[in-house]
């Protein structure tokens, strides 16, 4: 086997070995029932990995089956991931009851705008390809990826403000799923202008080792103690969220 060939089998197997050891620490710290959605992401893609190696290996299936198979559990994982958006939002704001049910209102309406927009698109390109699934998947798969930016964007601006560590457990969940879906946009956005297929394994390389990456700071940040709060003073008074719920919340009872 080549030098290519070891790295990519490390980066295929490697990241799941990995996610194996946060399933068990999701269990043993009690945090299955805080972090629901994460935990099903998790074991969803140990079982993925499961099906997909072992179909990989099996002569019997043709390579445009096992693709229909691997694009089918990709659109699974999407979505898992779009639920894991919305739990950590939650979580962000569990202590504002006002600014939670505006965010789940955002999220819902993010949730069928997705839908809309991947059936008009996938309509659209019908004339152009006969791989509807593989249009489907790409477009969840890309909206869902720039809602995860746009989470960590919004932690990065307000973690400060709400006083959310950076210790947190849902920071760094929050941290690992938005470098991920960065750095797939980023390779999904410059694959069309690669110049030859060398470039496009180079660029597929990347996206393993990122993903690879990111199950790490997972472990790490379940493994590390939970630091809830931080001390030191905060960027705005402690009280002026609270104010800004309960304006919310009075809006909201009108």
């Amino acid at each position: 086997m080549t030098s290519y060939g070891l790295f990519f089998d490390y980066l295929w197997f490697a990241p799941h070995a990995v996610q194996l050891v946060i399933a068990i620490l999701l269990v043993r710290r009690k945090l299955t029932h805080e972090f629901p959605a994460f935990f099903l992401y998790t074991i969803y893609e140990l079982l993925q990995f499961v099906v997909t190696a072992g179909l990989y290996r099996y002569r019997g299936i043709t390579d445009d089956q096992y693709m229909n198979i691997y694009l089918v559990c990709n659109i699974g994982s999407a979505l898992i991931r779009f639920a894991v958006v919305y739990e950590i939002a939650g979580y962000l704001f569990r202590e504002y009851p006002a600014l939670s049910g505006v965010g789940k209102k955002v999220y819902r309406g993010a949730a069928g705008v997705l839908v809309l927009v991947s059936v008009g698109l996938v309509a659209w390109t019908s004339g152009e390809t006969k791989n509807f699934l593989a249009v489907w998947v790409h477009i969840v798969d890309r909206v869902v990826s720039i809602i995860q930016c746009g989470l960590l964007a919004v932690l990065f601006a307000m973690s400060r403000l709400l006083r959310f560590s950076w210790r947190n457990h849902a920071f760094g969940i929050a941290l690992g799923m938005g470098l991920f879906a960065s750095v797939e946009l980023a390779v999904s956005a410059v694959r069309p202008y690669l110049p030859n297929s060398k470039s496009v394994v180079a660029m597929n390389l990347v996206t393993m080792g990122t993903y690879h990456v990111c199950v790490l700071i997972w472990a790490w940040y379940l493994w590390a103690p939970e630091r809830v709060h931080e001390h030191e003073s905060a960027a705005v008074p402690a009280n002026e969220l609270d104010n800004w719920d309960a304006a919310l919340q009075r809006v909201i009872e009108r």
